[in-house]
Order: C-alpha cells, then structure tokens, then sequence
C-alpha cells in the first residue's frame, strides 16, 4: 500500500495539529479491484447529468481510490523524515494486512478499532498558522515504494 499526506485535511482539532493521510492500495491488495475504478475525465454538464447516454459518452480515465482516510497528530515541527517513522509506526505490516481483510469484507468496525488503538498524541499548537506551515513543509510526502510489506500467503 502507498500512503500520501493529503493536505486538504490537514486541520487543528482540540488545539493539536492533524494530518490526513490517504492510503492507497497496491494491485497485489485484496481491496485494489475496489478501488480502481473508471471516472469521468471532466465533470458532467447539467445536460449530461439529466441524460445518463449522454453521461456514458464522456471520457474516462482508470484511476486508483484511496481505501483509507486516517488523521494523524503530529507536532507542529514535525519534519518529513519525523512523519515517515510515524507512518511506518502506524501502519505496520500487520496493522496493513488487518485493515486490507477488514476492507476486503467492509468490516468498517473492525478498521475503526485498529486505527483507533494506533493513535498518537502531539503538543498543542501554537495557532493557525500551523496548518499552512505543516502544509508547506509535509504536503510531498508519499510513503509508497520504499514501503512495502510482506507479500500475504495464499
């Protein structure tokens, strides 16, 4: 699985900083054939989304969907060698493997409890500002290929 900062979460939530991170599935995942799906190039015209033979004629492309929206404290300092060992603490192999089952059979309960026991605690910070500066500092940060877990038997 790759996992991305998205920043369009990022956001202050009882005075500490957190940050969304997305979680996409490699082609050997049991939820990848969820989440790779066909969508439209362009969005609809109010013609189009009245017509569905219409709607069906605008391109698509195949794109993957992220299987996984988690948020994540950080420090307001954190930098993105700090977020990546958070990552890969929160997202280890066994935490990846148990969240890809639970998906595959949308046990939504059961990857709630996982990622709730992964919690971490930061400091408060210090204002809004946080927020652009996190961003700025962190937005480019994708643990894909150089993370990669056991391949699952069977």
């Amino acid at each position: 699985m790759r996992i991305e900062v998205n920043p369009t979460g990022t956001h202050t939530h009882k005075g500490k900083l957190k940050l969304r991170l997305d979680v996409y599935p490699d082609p050997k995942d049991r939820t990848y054939k969820l989440h790779y799906v066909r969508v439209p190039t362009r969005p609809f015209t109010e013609e189009e989304e009245r017509d569905p033979k219409l709607a069906e004629k605008v391109p698509r492309e195949w794109r993957v969907n992220p299987c996984l929206c988690h948020f994540v404290e950080v420090d307001e300092d954190t930098t993105p060698a700090q977020l990546r060992e958070i990552i890969h603490e929160v997202f280890d192999p066994a935490t990846l493997d148990e969240v890809d089952r639970a998906l595959e059979v949308g046990d939504s309960h059961a990857v709630a409890e996982r990622m709730h026991a992964k919690r971490r605690t930061a400091t408060r910070v210090r204002g809004a500002s946080a927020i652009a500066a996190a961003n700025a500092r962190l937005k480019g940060v994708d643990v894909g290929d150089d993370y990669r877990r056991p391949r699952r038997n069977g």
